[in-house]
C-alpha cells in the first residue's frame, strides 16, 4: 500500500501473498499498467483458484486485469540434472459463460526443450502489435530480432548474470536503467 502512495509507473511484487494480492489487483485495476508479481502454484488454473480463494480473496471482477500467467517449473534432465523451464504461458479471458478461463498459448516440449505455440491466438500479442503500429514500429521484426539475440546467447553458452547483463546492455544500446 505504501508503494501506491508514491505514484509508481510500475509495480513489482516479489511474492504475492494473502491480502497483498487484493492490493496489487486494486492497483492494476486503477491504471497501474505493467504490474507483476510471483505466486506459487502448479498450473494457471491453480493461480486463479489461489487468487480468488481465502486468504487472498481477490474478487472475480478484478481478475481480468491479469493478462498473462507464466508458469516456471523444475524438471529433471538426465544430462544436466535439475533444470528450470517456462512450462506454460497462459492468457486469462472472460469466457462465453462470463466466467474466467485460461487459454494456454505456449507450452514447453520436454523432448525438444523448446517452448511452442499451441496455435491459440494470443490476445496480448495482438494488443502489443497494435501499440507498436501506433508508434510506427514493426512488432514482428522486433520480435524476430529479440528472438535471434536470445538464441545467440544460448548458442554461445552465455550463462553468467554479469555477462548476460552486459550483452543485453549492448543489445539495447546502453539504455538499461540502473
Amino acid at each position: 500500500k505504501n508503494a501506491l502512495r508514491m505514484r509508481p509507473d510500475r509495480i513489482v511484487v516479489g511474492e504475492v501473498r494473502d491480502p497483498e494480492a487484493k492490493t496489487l489487483f486494486t492497483a492494476m485495476n486503477t491504471g497501474h499498467d505493467g504490474s507483476m508479481g510471483t505466486l506459487h502454484a502448479n498450473t494457471a488454473h491453480d493461480v486463479l483458484t489461489r487468487l480468488t480463494s481465502p486468504p487472498m480473496d481477490v474478487p472475480d471482477t478484478m481478475i481480468p486485469a491479469l493478462d498473462l500467467v507464466i508458469m516456471q517449473q523444475k524438471h529433471f534432465d538426465r544430462s544436466r540434472g535439475i533444470i528450470r523451464r517456462v512450462s506454460e504461458v497462459s492468457e486469462l479471458t472472460i469466457g462465453e459463460s462470463g466466467g474466467i478461463q485460461e487459454n494456454s498459448v505456449f507450452t514447453w516440449n520436454p523432448k525438444t526443450d523448446k517452448i511452442m505455440s499451441t496455435g491459440i491466438p494470443s490476445r496480448t500479442q495482438f494488443k502489443l502489435e497494435g501499440a507498436a503500429k501506433n508508434l510506427g514500429s514493426d512488432f514482428t521484426a522486433e520480435l524476430d530480432s529479440r528472438r535471434e539475440f536470445l538464441e545467440s546467447l544460448i548458442d554461445e553458452n552465455v550463462r553468467k548474470f554479469d555477462e548476460i547483463q552486459s550483452r543485453v546492455s549492448e543489445y539495447v544500446g546502453g539504455r538499461i536503467v540502473r
